[in-house]
């Protein structure tokens, strides 16, 4: 019992600094992480973990231009589609294809921009550390 509730005051008190700062780190807004770990001198960017998230950000902006790509060839085709059966009878359903494959590719551009506005964010959010 002696050594049990020593070590748990000695850990209270080794520890008491950082705990302060997870605590705050858990109250304070998203936005204001990076700003108040570099208070502390804890360089975020500085990890392996924090270097695989700007890694990973860069490959999503890659897949995400792929993704653009397809849905492009996908938007090109079904436009070529509809131009051959403009006489057709059912020339509705390729238009409704057609109008699909166009809002797919803005959906596709949008998330592209996003994904390119993280990487430019974190990337300089590293460099500033």
């Amino acid at each position: 019992k002696y050594i049990c509730g020593n070590s748990v005051m000695l850990l209270n008190v080794c520890f008491e600094r950082p705990l302060a700062i997870i605590r705050s780190e858990k109250t304070t807004p998203e936005g204001g992480k990076s700003s108040s770990l570099a208070v502390y001198g804890i360089n975020e960017w500085g990890s392996p973990s924090a270097q695989r998230k700007l890694e990973v950000a860069r490959q999503n902006v890659e897949m995400k231009k792929k993704f653009l790509a397809l849905k492009t060839q996908d938007e090109a085709r079904s436009q070529k589609a509809l131009q051959s059966k403009a006489d057709d009878p059912k020339s509705s359903e390729y238009q409704s294809v057609a109008q699909a494959a166009r809002e797919s590719v803005e959906c596709a551009k949008r998330e592209l921009e996003e994904a390119r506005n993280s990487y430019i964010n974190l990337s300089q959010a590293s460099s500033q550390s």
